[in-house]
C-alpha cells in the first residue's frame, strides 16, 4: 500500500496549468510534467483540489490559440 501523497501548493499550481494545456489526458500529463507520479494518483489529485479550488482549474477554451509546441515539456520541477 502506497502512502499518501502530499502536494504543496507549488504542484497543485503545476497541475492545473498541465491541465489548461493538454485538458483530461492523464497519460500525457503523467509523462510530460509528473512522471514519477501514477495516473491515478494526478487523477485522484485532480478531482480533489478542482473540488477545493475550482477557480485554479477552469479549462480555457478549447484551443485558445495553445498547442502542444507552445509548451515547455523540458521545463519539469518534479523529476
Amino acid at each position: 500500500m502506497q502512502r499518501k501523497q502530499i502536494w504543496t501548493f507549488e504542484q497543485i499550481e503545476y497541475l492545473a496549468s498541465a491541465f489548461r494545456q493538454v485538458g483530461m489526458n492523464w497519460k500525457m500529463i503523467q509523462s510530460k510534467f509528473f512522471p514519477k507520479y501514477q495516473i491515478g494518483q494526478i487523477r485522484n489529485a485532480y478531482y480533489k483540489f478542482k473540488k477545493e479550488q475550482p477557480d485554479l482549474f477552469q479549462k480555457c477554451t478549447i484551443n485558445a490559440g495553445v498547442g502542444l509546441q507552445d509548451i515547455d515539456l523540458n521545463y519539469n520541477v518534479f523529476k
